[in-house]
């Protein structure tokens, strides 16, 4: 109950101090209401049943704690538009830096560490990134 109450002062808020939390951008990954109304629940669940909590550009299983990364906010966008290059001076070699920025945290260790995933999870993450380098 103590997460319960937590997170409902929060929403009432510290009016000494004029701070709120805007429940707009508020998300659990447990059911709650609050006045009223649900607050979001931060759980994407795939076509075969299995589920992710979305966690700062991560998917963690809710299952076997694995760790992939998020590419579910790419659903329905050409990949072309999230990448913005400056057309300065010499535009190719900010194309290049700008790629290699977007990529890096596609790359990171946590995603290939056979202690935490599986070696099917591994490589799915490898896959991923390299379709979406592609």
């Amino acid at each position: 109950m103590e997460v319960f109450s937590f997170i409902t002062a929060m929403h009432k808020g510290f009016e000494d101090y004029n701070c709120y939390t805007n429940e707009q951008k508020t998300s659990l990954n447990f059911d709650m209401e609050l006045e009223g109304s649900n607050l979001a629940k931060n759980i994407y669940e795939t076509e075969d049943g299995s589920c992710f909590m979305q966690w700062s550009g991560l998917l963690i299983n809710r299952h076997t704690l694995e760790i992939q990364a998020d590419y579910t906010r790419y659903c329905g966008t050409h990949i072309s538009s999230t990448v913005t290059v400056s057309r300065q001076k010499n535009p190719g070699y900010h194309l290049m830096v700008k790629l290699c920025q977007f990529m890096r945290p596609k790359y990171h260790p946590i995603f290939y560490d056979s202690n935490i995933n599986s070696p099917t999870t591994v490589q799915l993450n490898a896959y991923q990134a390299f379709l979406l380098c592609q």
